[in-house]
């Protein structure tokens, strides 16, 4: 992470334009800032649940989707799977 800085009217969500100086604001993968608004309309989200992601929390990658850790769960146990050893399907007719 590298240091910006930013005039205080240059300081816009990406998306909005509007000034994110007061509020919580989201760097996405492409590197421009979003407000908490457009970054929950547009920002990645969890493939189960389809909220956003928010700063510092831990996602799960699998088969290129992104899941809360949270959400990524065994379905028997519903306990957290958290990358060890599964089976990604089982069909039983």
């Amino acid at each position: 992470f590298k240091c910006e800085f930013y005039h205080l009217d240059c300081f816009r969500c990406t998306n909005c334009k509007k000034l994110i100086i007061s509020q919580g604001f989201f760097r996405q993968e492409d590197g421009c800032l979003y407000c908490l608004n457009c970054h929950i309309d547009n920002g990645p989200h969890c493939m189960i649940c389809k909220e956003p992601f928010l700063t510092g929390e831990i996602l799960t990658q699998f088969d290129g989707k992104q899941f809360h850790n949270t959400c990524f769960l065994c379905y028997i146990c519903q306990q957290p799977i958290e990358m060890k050893k599964f089976n990604k399907c089982l069909l039983f007719i």
